[in-house]
């Protein structure tokens, strides 16, 4: 990566291995990454204005993603935020447009395609809408 600022990305997911193996793969493709292996260290590290974007798993115990995105919406943060989940349902793409997550992806993430997000975000000033994202549709 030359002249893009890398992005810094907290990737959030009770599961070690995921969230570590995601980690290292924004690292390889040139971004800062922080791991939180649970919903209180990605609720700091989340409303902390450090992250860029942040991936979070929505189903961690104590604190759920939609906890920590309905918290980072509070602050009228700017991050963005992508929920990351097993699960496929149309009521949780509801619940994570409800606590103002920007997209939602299914486990086992496509990594390129999350890069597609990532790409849209490299020269966006801080605080700018999230490009190239696909937005959570409405049901219907």
């Amino acid at each position: 990566m030359t002249n893009e600022r890398p992005l810094r990305v907290l990737v959030a997911d009770d599961n070690p291995d995921s969230a570590d193996s995601l980690a290292i793969l924004m690292r390889m493709s040139g971004h800062e990454a922080q791991t939180a292996h649970d919903g209180e260290e990605a609720m700091r590290i989340a409303v902390s204005g450090w992250p860029d974007i942040a991936v979070l798993d929505i189903d961690m115990p104590v604190l759920s993603g939609y906890d920590i995105a309905k918290a980072v919406r509070a602050k009228a943060q700017r991050t963005a935020l992508i929920a990351l989940t097993g699960w496929t349902r149309d009521v949780e793409r509801d619940k994570a447009r409800a606590a103002g997550f920007d997209t939602f992806l299914t486990k086992p993430v496509d990594f390129d395609q999350l890069d597609s997000l990532l790409d849209g975000l490299k020269d966006r000033p801080r605080g700018e809408e999230l490009r190239n994202a696909e937005p959570l549709a409405a049901n219907g």
